[in-house]
């Protein structure tokens, strides 16, 4: 698999891609917390602040 120079025509994909890739840990995490605890964390759920942080 060749790697590749990050190209900004790309951000959507790498969002999608991260966004799927973390989907099941997160969901991991918020059913060993609890819920109130999560919504803390993440009010407007974690893809939100992911997001953002790419």
């Amino acid at each position: 698999m060749p790697i590749e120079p990050y190209e900004d025509s790309q951000l959507d994909t790498i969002k999608s891609l991260s966004l799927r890739a973390w989907s099941p840990i997160f969901d991991s995490i918020q059913k060993a917390m609890d819920i109130e605890a999560y919504h803390s964390f993440y009010p407007d759920g974690w893809g939100v602040i992911f997001l953002l942080s790419l």
